[in-house]
């Protein structure tokens, strides 16, 4: 997590003007579309960095919500503050910490973890992150993966832009397994010809 946080250090101050993260924007869209959430929620965002789905979470659980944004990078916390002091949300509560690290002093109704690959491949992170919801809290897990066999030159793409915003590529094939585990009747869905994935699951009632 320590080379995450240096590398994310790096890239803060830039990171909503990448590439790769304006061209997500619209799989984040399509992703909030038809997820369940509901006017006074209590969401956590794991690794929110800059606060890009602050939006899309505001406009669904309103001020009567609350929004928790956990990430281990200050840099990237600071940026996703003004998002939230521009916006004028004050249902907004902040949390430095890793998702190993993470405590909240009340359950969530549903849990958000977008783009960040390092958090789905640590089951000690997700399964510390399960302890933080309600019993049959919503999940809504986005993140890239390598293309199919045969699309060789979006994944060299896929390669080339996530070098900067991922540490590791471990586990790009299938990068939701380990909570699959974890959450039994997690469906995911590609998109975008296969380089990215929409995952949504509850937890145990």
């Amino acid at each position: 997590m320590d080379a995450s946080r240096d590398q994310y250090r790096a890239i803060a101050s830039r990171y909503d003007r990448k590439l790769q993260i304006r061209l997500g924007e619209r799989t984040r869209r399509q992703a909030f579309a038809d997820f369940d959430l509901r006017a006074g929620d209590t969401v956590l965002d794991i690794g929110c960095g800059t606060g890009l789905s602050f939006p899309l979470i505001e406009k669904a659980i309103g001020p009567s919500g609350k929004l928790i944004g956990i990430e281990p990078s200050p840099e990237m916390l600071a940026a996703a503050q003004q998002r939230a002091d521009a916006s004028g949300w004050k249902n907004v509560k902040f949390i430095e910490a890793s998702a190993d690290d993470a405590d909240t002093s009340e359950r969530a109704d549903a849990l958000i973890i977008f783009r960040v690959h390092e958090i789905l491949r640590s089951q000690s992170a997700l399964e510390h992150l399960l302890q933080l919801v309600k019993p049959g809290a919503r999940l809504l897990v986005v993140g890239v993966k390598w293309a199919p066999w045969w699309a060789l030159p979006v994944n060299l793409v896929i390669w080339r832009q996530t070098k900067s915003v991922t540490t590791s590529h471990e586990g790009f094939q299938r990068p939701w397994d380990i909570l699959a585990d974890l959450v039994p009747n997690l469906s995911v869905r590609s998109v975008n010809v296969g380089a990215e994935f929409i995952a949504r699951g509850t937890t145990a009632a």
